[in-house]
């Protein structure tokens, strides 16, 4: 209780230094929580989630709806009856039991930077364009970035000609 008073009176304090004597116990509004795009909701994606959903607003793209356990699936093989153990639906867990937002769909464009070509890079925008499975594109705004979209080996492609 004593630790509780001495943090009431060092805020009030606080208070009166930067805003003046008059205004030491006007009653400060938080300031707005920001916002993070999280593109990816696998291992790296839902784990950023999870640690940012109590400081920011979070939203997750992901192009799959839901999460798998990669490492795992060899053992589905010899074991079928496994797979449901491997795997689970992104959007309950996502907003019902973390509470960030999921979206379903696929991040075309981020600042002007559309993926495969550069039209533009405009780091002041701040913008996504997301292709959401049922209802086309949506432009999303955010404070914050964090690509979690994993990594993706192309085709081989031969440099000379094979024997």
């Amino acid at each position: 209780r004593g630790l509780q008073r001495t943090r009431a009176k060092l805020a009030s304090s606080l208070r009166a230094l930067v805003f003046g004597a008059k205004h030491s116990q006007a009653v400060m509004s938080p300031k707005p929580k920001s916002k993070v795009l999280v593109i990816g909701g696998q291992f790296s994606g839902t784990f950023c989630a999870r640690e940012l959903k109590k400081a920011f607003h979070v939203t997750v793209v992901d192009a799959k709806e839901y999460f798998e356990y990669t490492p795992g699936v060899l053992r589905a093989f010899v074991k079928p009856c496994h797979l449901d153990a491997l795997t689970f639906t992104l959007q309950p867990v996502l907003e019902r039991k973390m509470g960030v937002k999921f979206i379903w769909g696929e991040v075309k464009a981020l600042n002007g930077f559309i993926w495969g070509e550069v039209k533009a890079l405009n780091g002041t925008e701040k913008t996504a364009t997301v292709k959401t499975i049922f209802a086309g594109t949506d432009e999303i705004a955010y404070d914050y970035c964090i690509v979690c979209s994993g990594c993706n080996f192309g085709p081989f492609k031969p440099m000379g000609e094979s024997l």
